[in-house]
């Protein structure tokens, strides 16, 4: 028999709980009297809008110029230094203000409004990919409660991928997909799928590398025979985020963002919009909706299609934007 008192220490707390309540009346107080006025309070921006926890308001924001303090580059404390300093826009930086290299390159581009080529440092990372080339994402759900045996709380579980398969530089991509279709695990199916497209050579193309490499670790875990293969995946994985995040090459309507949803269409032309689904956690509760909801065959189809368009354009994004920088350093020999 196991004693409970070796496995519980029981410690007063009271004196703790009395000092972080004493103030909760007048916290309600306040509370209340808010609500009850008839106008709403005079907040600025400031650190308090996202910490805790990001607001949901979006009012105060939208007076602000499209090249705000707040699109600055990992601003942070700068950006609500310049701010309470009555320093709005990004042109209006004093020069003599500490920036960062990265910063000076994205406040340049918006003086200029014409983008930063770093044309030798992309010359180098372009030479690194090895083709045929793999252009792989995936579409996850991370259910609190798992929907799987061996499953975790908030795992990333994938449900889909797209794939692209660009032979040589001047070759057509192929697409390859997979959606997962019913309520059983779809992780089996997905790793036979992308065993079968993925061959054993050539760079995997990713965007922001550890979300897909925790994807193909978890996979690899749950799944001892395909482990080997996995890592082996892992170990091919290129980050396509690297050009963007390192700002070998920056376009003023990044607005201070390396995602994809900001990189592509600056650099293309052309982007997300149209998409009925343009965002990963609204895929999630598509799918979720329409494999374990009460929804009509026709709503399930039709939202598969939109599925497979958001995801392939991820993979298809990522082939245009490796083809526009192949474009930009062509003058290099």
């Amino acid at each position: 028999k196991i004693n409970p008192e070796e496995l519980f220490t029981l410690q007063d707390i009271s004196d703790e709980v009395a000092a972080a309540s004493a103030d909760i009346r007048d916290r309600i107080d306040w509370m209340l009297k808010v609500i009850g006025d008839s106008t709403c309070p005079e907040v600025v921006i400031g650190p308090h809008c996202s910490n805790p926890y990001a607001c949901s308001l979006t009012e105060c924001w939208e007076g602000l110029p499209e090249d705000s303090v707040f699109t600055l580059y990992y601003g942070g404390k700068k950006s609500h230094e310049l701010y309470s300093g009555g320093v709005v826009d990004i042109r209006s930086i004093p020069a003599g203000y500490k920036l960062n290299d990265k910063q000076r390159i994205q406040c340049g581009c918006v003086a200029s409004a014409q983008p930063y080529v770093d044309a030798v440092a992309l010359k180098q990372f372009l030479s690194s990919l090895q083709y045929p080339l793999y252009f792989l994402d995936f579409e996850t759900i991370n259910p609190a409660v798992p929907l799987f045996d061996g499953t975790r709380p908030y795992q990333n579980t994938p449900f889909q991928f797209s794939l692209h398969v660009q032979p040589t530089p001047d070759a057509e991509a192929q697409h390859y997909w997979y959606l997962a279709d019913g309520p059983q695990d779809p992780r089996p199916e997905l790793l036979k799928r992308l065993h079968d497209f993925i061959g054993d050579k050539g760079s995997i193309i990713v965007y922001n590398q550890s979300f897909e490499q925790g994807v193909l670790r978890d996979l690899g875990s749950a799944f001892p025979m395909h482990r080997e293969w996995s890592e082996a995946v892992i170990e091919r994985l290129v980050d396509l985020i690297i050009p963007f995040r390192s700002f070998y090459y920056y376009h003023p309507l990044q607005k201070g963002s390396a995602s994809i949803k900001s990189v592509l269409p600056a650099i293309t032309g052309s982007g997300y919009e149209g998409l009925a689904i343009a965002e990963g956690g609204e895929a999630s509760l598509r799918y979720l909706d329409i494999t374990y909801g009460e929804v009509s065959n026709e709503e399930r189809l039709r939202t598969r299609e939109e599925l497979l368009a958001y995801c392939g354009l991820d993979t298809e994004g990522m082939v245009r934007i490796v083809r526009r920088l192949r474009e930009l350093v062509s003058h290099i020999y």
